[in-house]
């Protein structure tokens, strides 16, 4: 009876370290994938694609080798509704942290001021204004 219970309490204790181990496994591998949007407040005007957008496009993206056209004519950010069209994976790219896989722009750099810019415009519709 002895040999039984304590059998039983060695079984309980592997059971109660094993459910420990799966707790804190899936409570560290719960990461929040959410990327920290833009200050409210820089949202707050109308972001303009003319003056605004296209700029930081034509300096940082629709370079050789790049949006330019060079990887396909879809790929092309000088027209704007090859732009328009992917405006939610260029918010991707160019909110990833500097260094990780489809970080934007692949050469060179933006500013953050740049980057908030380009999401508040996404985020205000990618209109063509």
């Amino acid at each position: 009876m002895v040999c039984f219970l304590t059998q039983r309490f060695f079984m309980n204790i592997k059971l109660g370290a094993f459910a420990v181990c799966l707790v804190t496994f899936f409570s560290q591998s719960c990461v929040d994938h959410n990327l920290p949007e833009p200050d409210v407040e820089a949202c707050s005007a109308t972001v303009s694609f003319s003056s605004q957008v296209n700029p930081i496009i034509n300096t940082s993206c629709a370079i050789p080798g790049c949006h330019n056209g060079d990887n396909g004519a879809d790929k092309n950010w000088t027209i704007f509704s090859n732009f328009q069209a992917n405006k939610a994976d260029v918010k991707d790219r160019i909110t990833r942290p500097p260094g990780t896989s489809g970080h934007m722009p692949a050469v060179g750099s933006i500013t953050q001021q740049q980057i908030e810019t380009i999401v508040c415009w996404v985020d205000q519709g990618g209109q063509n204004n």
